[in-house]
C-alpha cells in the first residue's frame, strides 16, 4: 500500500462532500470549496510494522495564496512520514490545492501537441470502472474521479477526471511492456 493510501484514509464521519477529509483540525480551514492533491513520493524501505505522522513542515511557508487562470488558489504543503523502530520508511510531500468555485465553464489548459511519430503505443480509454478502481486502490476518495454528476455539476469539469498518478502508472507500464527485461530507474 502506498503512503498516499495511508495518508488519505479516514473514517466516513471525517469525509467532506467532495470525498476528501473535512477541513479544519489538521488541515487549515481554507474557505475555497474545491480541492485537488499532488504527491511527491520519497524513497521506500520494507518493514513489518510502522506508524504514520502527518504535518506541515513550516506553517508560514507551507500555505501560499496565488491567482491562477481559474481564480484564487491556496496551496498547502504537507509531509507524511511512515516510520518503524529503526526510523523513517517513507517520506512523502503532498500539495493540497484549494480552488474557488467557478461559474465559468471548464476550459482545458493548452500545451504542446503530442508528437506525430512515436516508438510505442497503447490505447487505453479510461472508463468509470477503471477510474473507480484506481481511486479505491489508492484510497483517493475525491469524487471527480468516479462520480460524473459531481464532477460536472459541482466542480465544473466536462467529464470524470483521470488521476495524474494513473497516467504515470500507465506510462511506466508501457515502457515495461515495450522493453521487457529492462529495469526502470528514477532520479
Amino acid at each position: 500500500m502506498a503512503l498516499g493510501a495511508l495518508s488519505s484514509y479516514c473514517f466516513a464521519s471525517q469525509i467532506g462532500s467532495d470525498g476528501h477529509p473535512k477541513r479544519g483540525g489538521f488541515l487549515p480551514p481554507v474557505p475555497l470549496p474545491r480541492r485537488i492533491v499532488g504527491r511527491q513520493p520519497g524513497p521506500v524501505r520494507a518493514a513489518a510494522r510502522g506508524r504514520q505522522r502527518s504535518h506541515q513542515d513550516v506553517p508560514d511557508t507551507d500555505v501560499a495564496e496565488k491567482e491562477g487562470r481559474t481564480g484564487k488558489l491556496v496551496f498547502v504543503r504537507l509531509r507524511h512520514e511512515l516510520e518503524d523502530l529503526d526510523g523513517p520508511l517513507i517520506s512523502e510531500e503532498q500539495d493540497v490545492v484549494y480552488r474557488e468555485s467557478s461559474a465559468a465553464a471548464y476550459t482545458a489548459a493548452t500545451g504542446p501537441s503530442a508528437p506525430a511519430a512515436f516508438t510505442w503505443q497503447r490505447e487505453i480509454v479510461p472508463d468509470p470502472v477503471l477510474l473507480f478502481r484506481y481511486s479505491a486502490d489508492t484510497f483517493n476518495g475525491h469524487r471527480i474521479h468516479y462520480d460524473r454528476t459531481y464532477a460536472r455539476e459541482q466542480e465544473g469539469y466536462p467529464a470524470l477526471v483521470v488521476h495524474g498518478p494513473l497516467t504515470a502508472t500507465l506510462l511506466i507500464d508501457l515502457v515495461r511492456r515495450s522493453l521487457p527485461g529492462e529495469s526502470i530507474g528514477f532520479l
